[in-house]
């Protein structure tokens, strides 16, 4: 979305949430990541080298870069940056803050050095902002306007999540007008119970997530409003937090919760667990279907044909996939998850030999045998997964099949479904798992490979009422 803030948030941290989820808010054309660990990690981009940082020459005016700082709105040229301030100490900030937001802007090709810089007291103009500092715009700046989310008296206000994180780099003590309250939502199942202690440091990560003052923190398993997932961070406040925020929707009356998009960040990062309770209905289309369906539970599994790990999952599960597929349990449903952009064809081939011949089970067989191959060293291709079609669904089938990879429509409509899942579910990595029981509407996200074991557990919660 707003790509100017990967820098900043790289500078900042990324090993807290707030710093993940701004990471990936901002990536608009955020890159797949195939994680091939039982324990999946995000990858990130290399870390910009910390800026450095200097006082203010002056309490009126300051040069930066050849540029003035004027303190005060009445002679502000325009257009011009305005940095907005309550107390001394965000006030000898100013240069500092200034810089880094500039330089960064002119890393992503944003070009302010031809901008009037401003300083004011909010108090002294009677502003409220949500909070401080922060950063206005006096006049028109179009390479600025997607990063604008408020007004006040005729100023554009930036992202109040871009102030905050270059003040958090900064030491600067942040001064919120928002308040909130929040909730740390346990887990039901052994897999998403955590154990997690309120500190300062939480307590500060938790007000850059939610860019408000947090009041209070407390740890409950039976929230005041239903969440659609669990562990979950739960915020009330009368304040509208999903203001301007995109990770933040409203779920109740003055309840706000960390959208499905960024779930597995904020849950792998903050709690440190791979498993999410599901309770939403998952908006999936499913394009490939084995099994019954009318199957109690739906196991949907996005992949990549070369993903070791996905081999794995489908190698140490093969006799409870099929015992339960037999049976009439489960239904899998294979959703393609595109990490390596050379294999696309691939699976643009065996959904098109599945479309052609509607069987299900051949699709499973193939892909169980193109896994196996990727275990024994062997990358999956066309040519081998058409070459194990053949004796399953014959030769005239596999032919059309092959027609369908050189069309570049379906090969990007694959690409495109692999985005939609992760603007959807946040899905980042391969495998990810997702069971489901429509009937119960529950079910449990995992990013990552699992055992035996656990496979059948989960299908034993997920089958009790």
């Amino acid at each position: 979305m707003k790509t100017i803030y990967i820098a900043i948030v790289i500078i900042i941290v990324l090993t807290v949430i707030g710093g993940a989820i701004y990471y990936s808010i901002i990536e608009k054309e955020a890159k797949t990541i195939d994680v091939e660990t039982s324990s999946p990690t995000i990858s990130t981009p290399p870390t910009s080298p910390k800026p450095t940082t200097s006082t203010p020459s002056s309490p009126a005016t300051t040069t930066m870069q050849e540029q003035v700082i004027v303190k005060g709105l009445e002679n502000c040229s325009e257009p011009a940056l305005v940095y907005v301030y309550v107390n001394n100490d965000q006030e000898q900030k100013v240069e500092t803050f200034l810089n880094i937001f500039i330089r960064e802007a002119s890393r992503q090709g944003i070009d302010l050095s031809n901008v009037g810089l401003c300083m004011v007291n909010a108090t002294s103009r009677g502003w409220k902002l949500r909070l401080y500092p922060s950063i206005v715009v006096k006049g028109e700046i179009p390479s600025l306007k997607k990063y604008l989310e408020d007004s006040i008296e005729g100023y554009s206000v930036l992202d109040y999540s871009i102030s905050e994180a270059i003040a958090r780099y900064l030491k600067v003590n942040v001064t919120f007008t928002y308040t909130a309250k929040v909730y740390i939502i346990d887990g039901k199942t052994n897999w998403t119970s955590i154990n997690l202690s309120i500190t300062d440091n939480m307590i500060k990560t938790l007000q850059s997530i939610a860019l408000a003052r947090i009041e209070s923190v407390e740890k409950t398993a039976n929230p005041p409003v239903n969440v659609p997932y669990r562990p979950a961070l739960l915020f009330y406040s009368k304040n509208n937090l999903s203001k301007g925020v995109t990770y933040l929707e409203n779920i109740g009356e003055n309840y706000y919760i960390i959208t499905r998009q960024y779930m597995i960040m904020l849950v792998t990062n903050m709690f440190g667990t791979r498993f999410i309770e599901v309770y939403f209905k998952p908006n999936i289309t499913e394009t490939v279907v084995v099994g019954n369906n009318n199957a109690p539970i739906t196991l949907y599994v996005f992949e990549d044909y070369w993903c070791p790990y996905c081999a794995r999952f489908y190698s140490v599960n093969e006799k409870v996939l099929e015992k339960l597929i037999s049976n009439g349990t489960l239904k899998l449903v294979p959703l393609d998850f595109i990490v390596h952009r050379e294999i696309a064809g691939l699976h643009v081939f065996m959904r098109c030999l599945y479309n052609i011949s509607g069987n299900g089970l051949a699709y499973y067989n193939i892909t169980v045998r193109l896994y196996r191959e990727l275990l024994s060293g062997n990358k999956p291709s066309v040519d081998m997964a058409a070459k194990y079609a053949e004796d399953i669904v014959g030769k005239d089938i596999v032919d059309k099949a092959r027609n369908c990879v050189k069309d570049e429509v379906l090969v990007n409509l694959v690409l495109d479904e692999t985005r939609s899942y992760n603007r959807e579910f946040g899905i980042r990595a391969t495998p990810t798992l997702l069971f489901y029981n429509y009937r119960l509407g529950k079910g449990i996200l995992i990013e990552g490979y699992i055992d035996s074991k656990d496979f059948e557990n989960i299908i034993k919660w997920l089958i009790s009422s």
